[in-house]
């Protein structure tokens, strides 16, 4: 179990850290599509900056996400039925890139921060869902086509 805890001495659990059982686990995929779910369906929020903060607390790199569709269904080779997911358009951003944010989500981005494994996740998510679409989708005006696996019957 990781526990983040910061200046405010305000302690932070992942639920992706957590277990109740050892023998049954979930792809953190799912727990970040489900975040990014909440974002989308409880609070009309559909355009993320998704950053991971190092141990220096200044953000190595980030995402932009726009949540394009937030229930669709897919296939690919290796999975034998339709799997539930998030459709997600991204583009990557170096820490130098200036992006707007703002409280009233208008304008600009929700800033969403998460530790280091947790976006590396999400980035090695997206990157490998890529290759699933044609050549010709797999890129929209600049933006990467990406899907993220939601939580489903098992």
């Amino acid at each position: 179990m990781r526990v983040t805890v910061d200046d405010s001495r305000l302690i932070k659990l992942n639920k992706w850290n957590l277990s109740l059982n050892k023998n049954e686990s979930f792809p953190l995929e799912c727990f970040l599509a489900t975040q990014f779910i909440s974002y989308a369906e409880d609070e009309g929020i559909r355009r993320l900056l998704v950053s991971s903060i190092s141990q220096s607390d200044i953000p190595d790199t980030g995402l932009k996400i726009w949540i394009f569709n937030p229930d669709i269904r897919f296939t690919f080779t290796q999975s034998s039925k339709p799997l539930r997911g998030l459709k997600v358009l991204w583009q990557s951003i170096t820490p130098t890139e200036n992006v707007s944010t703002d409280s009233f989500h208008m304008i600009g981005f929700e800033a969403v921060v998460l530790d280091p494994d947790a976006f590396n996740t999400l980035k090695r998510c997206l990157d490998n869902t890529m290759q699933l679409f044609h050549q010709n989708i797999e890129k929209s005006e600049g933006w990467n086509v990406g899907v993220l696996r939601r939580f489903d019957e098992i």
